[in-house]
């Protein structure tokens, strides 16, 4: 199935579900750049990835549906990038978490949408992507509280908790 190519903020998206990510990042001051540069792969193979967040140093994929290909190269960017890591952001608005853990392909964690979570410093007041599976400190000014760093966080499953966190974004991007 062929993406809509959606207009928001002077910037055309080459998806809806790129557009309503931009404008996530948009209404919670995370800074991003979209579509950065090309990377090439040792293997040859190039990839452009959707988004890249500066400050959090994390890679943000938006896929509708994934195929091996996908998977393959996503893994590619996690093991060869310097960041090691990649969110991947679906249409149904759930996380998943791609870490690279050595240099091979068989060497990466994949963390599932009950793993990955949206959240909120207590310190800085910055929104930033985190995992069950890490420090939990804010990805911002690494602050840890030796429980949680957030005041709230968001799972990536179907229903809200009891917050005033808004998913709209997910509906239109203008």
């Amino acid at each position: 199935m062929e993406s809509i190519r959606i207009r928001y903020n002077g910037v055309l998206y080459r998806s809806k579900l790129e557009a309503t990510t931009a404008k996530l990042f948009d209404e919670y001051n995370i800074k991003f750049i979209y579509e950065p540069d090309v990377i090439e792969f040792r293997d040859g193979t190039k990839y452009m990835p959707d988004f890249y967040l500066p400050e959090q140093k994390i890679w943000v994929e938006c896929k509708g549906l994934m195929n091996d290909k996908d998977e393959h190269k996503i893994t590619m960017l996690a093991n060869e990038s310097k960041e090691k890591e990649v969110i991947i952001i679906t249409s149904d608005g759930h996380f998943s978490l791609v870490q690279a853990e050595g240099d091979t392909l068989d060497e990466v964690l994949w963390l599932g949408e009950e793993d990955v979570f949206f959240a909120h410093c207590k310190k800085c007041g910055k929104w930033y992507f985190s995992d069950t599976a890490g420090s939990w400190a804010c990805r911002h000014c690494g602050f840890h509280d030796g429980n949680s760093t957030f005041d709230f966080s968001y799972f990536g499953e179907d229903g809200f908790p009891e917050s005033d966190f808004q998913f709209d974004v997910w509906e239109d991007a203008d």
